[in-house]
């Protein structure tokens, strides 16, 4: 965008449309090693010019691996976004940087505070983590060849909570914030995030016959 077009960017707007596909490859409800797969892609809906969306469609696919610790979880993710378009910004002549296909990434910790008895209804998960991306093409990633890279390859750390609602839970609340590590395009140096969101699901997670929310042990199966 040209500066006149900067200085008049919206301060509110939709983002682009997404469309996601998500499937366990491993599954680990009784905990140990789990992997999981992730796809999405997203269609150019939202305003470019205020830097609410992208130039043309993209295509994501991640890997999702965790293992559970006793009461944490590991978690680290790797993937890979296409972007069928490519752009400079801001113009190249003005050092602008190449905004291509990305590797993103994320490792963090999360865990139950229900165990340290702050949440007896054990309805929270806390979470932290890294995370960020490096870039793929045709900018190379770790400073190969082009002194663009570090602009693009921001790295993150988040902390969030995510609070279930209602009496089966499929309602939850997250909120959360995350600072900027590095000087990339786009790093805040402080963000808030607040969401919530409805997942419908089962409510007999060992599949005893007996709901979770009147299970004693609603992770381990009994016996009559």
């Amino acid at each position: 965008p040209s500066v006149s077009e900067v200085s008049s960017v919206p301060t509110a707007g939709f983002g682009d449309i997404g469309f996601s596909l998500k499937g366990a490859l491993v599954r680990n409800e009784q905990g140990g090693f789990g992997l999981g797969a992730l796809g999405w892609v997203s269609l150019p809906t939202g305003d470019r010019h205020g830097f609410a969306g992208e130039s043309g469609p993209t295509a994501t696919a991640r890997l999702l691996a965790e293992y559970t610790l006793l009461v944490a979880v590991a978690q680290v993710s790797v993937g890979y976004k296409l972007r069928t378009e490519h752009r400079t910004w801001p113009a190249a002549s003005v050092g602008g940087v190449r905004f291509g296909d990305e590797v993103p990434w994320s490792v963090g910790l999360a865990m139950r505070p229900g165990v340290l008895g702050i949440d007896p209804g054990n309805r929270q998960r806390l979470e932290v983590a890294l995370h960020g991306w490096l870039p793929a093409g045709p900018v190379g990633p770790f400073g190969t060849g082009d002194p663009g890279s570090a602009a693009l390859s921001p790295v993150q750390l988040a902390l969030s909570d995510r609070i279930e609602l209602g009496h089966y839970r499929d309602t939850f609340v997250t909120v959360g914030g995350e600072i900027g590590l590095t000087d990339a395009v786009g790093v805040p140096v402080f963000r808030g995030v607040v969401g919530i969101g409805w997942t419908p699901r089962a409510h007999d997670l060992d599949r005893d016959g007996i709901k979770d929310d009147i299970d004693g042990c609603p992770e381990i199966p009994e016996d009559k």
